[in-house]
Formats: structure tokens, sequence, C-alpha cells
């Protein structure tokens, strides 16, 4: 397996799920502090769809952590799960550890 590839398939899809979460959240500001008079459920609803997007990077990761480890067959769905709490954390502990790993096994 290629490290290098899956990192850049990682990055392929999170660097524009960031700037995408970015972005709306900005734009869902603004509109939510020039919404006088509207009702309060499509306030409530575009403040949802809101804080939804702006994890959107989160669920990127924890997908390409869930099928990373479905590959090396690690326990895939505590990755996806940390991933989903912790993204790019996530993606730094895994990569060491299974650098740890590979170094490991080399060495015997």
């Amino acid at each position: 397996m290629d490290l290098r590839k899956e990192i850049e398939k990682l990055l392929y899809w999170y660097i524009p799920a960031l700037l995408i979460a970015t972005f709306v959240g900005y734009f869902v500001t603004i509109l939510v502090k020039n919404m006088n008079g509207l009702p309060l459920w499509l306030t409530s609803l575009s403040v949802g769809m809101s804080m939804c997007i702006s994890h959107i990077h989160n669920i990127v990761v924890a997908i390409w952590l869930y099928f990373l480890a479905k590959k090396m067959d690690q326990k895939y769905i505590l990755w996806a799960l940390f991933g989903l709490i912790s993204h790019v954390f996530a993606v730094i502990v895994f990569l060491v550890l299974h650098l740890l790993d590979k170094q490991k096994t080399t060495n015997i």
C-alpha cells in the first residue's frame, strides 16, 4: 500500500471540505445577523444546517480513516470514531502508529 497516495486522497477531500465549512459558516453568520423579522423556524434551520456543514471535514477524516484502517486490518470503527471527534490529530496518531509498527516489523 502506498501511504503517500492515501494521504493525497485525504487531502483531495479534506481541503475542499474545510473551505466549504469555513465559507458556509461565514455566510450563515452574516445571513443570521441580517434576518430581522424572519420566522424562528427558518433561522433555526439555517443555523442547524450550518452546524452540520461546519463539521464536514471531520466526517471526511472519519471516512478516510475507516477505509484505510479496514485495508490495514485495524479496528476501523474505533479509528473512524476517533477521526470524527478529533480529525487531523487522529490522522497523525494513526500514521505515527503505522510507521512505528512498520519499523518494528522490519527490525525483527
